[in-house]
């Protein structure tokens, strides 16, 4: 009789068990944003990047240029222009990875400077120096046919 017991009350444990783990417990979850930077595994490419560019075509010195990448896909981009340290025009949208290469599309919707620049459509490609850290690549602003190259290092 105690070894019948026994033996329900084992397979009363095991099917407890059993039961206790749920599909949502046991998926695979696979991130393909991860960046290595001097061999180290940071997070991901997700964060902030600040850095300079340079307008195709101007003489101005390399002006202030940045990307806060989000984990949800999203982009903020947050320049200077003009040679203007009092100019500042922020734009979103969003950005993908494949291997090395990040893309990004984004709108200005804030702009102050000499020429608002709202609503201009840029895109951006750069590729990422996994040993040095950085985003190297190029921009080209869409609306006005301007274009230009940025290197960005990431801060946070």
């Amino acid at each position: 009789m105690g070894t019948v017991i026994l033996t329900v009350f084992a397979l009363a444990i095991t099917m407890i068990q059993m039961s206790s783990c749920t599909k949502a417990n046991s998926q695979t979850i696979t991130k393909t944003d991860t960046v290595y930077i001097n061999n180290c595994t940071t997070d991901s490419i997700t964060g902030l990047w600040v850095g300079t560019y340079t307008g195709d075509g101007y003489s101005n010195p390399p002006q202030f240029f940045s990307f806060a990448v989000e984990p949800n896909g999203n982009i903020i981009n947050v320049t200077q222009a003009n040679n203007d340290p009092n100019s500042q025009y922020f734009n979103i949208g969003t950005w993908q990875l494949s291997g090395d290469t990040l893309s990004a599309t984004y709108k200005n919707i804030y702009g102050v400077g000499a020429i608002s620049y709202v609503g201009d459509i840029q895109t951006s490609t750069a590729i990422l120096d996994k040993s040095a850290g950085t985003l190297t690549g190029t921009y080209t602003n869409i609306t006005i046919a301007g274009s230009g190259k940025f290197t960005l290092t990431k801060v946070n």
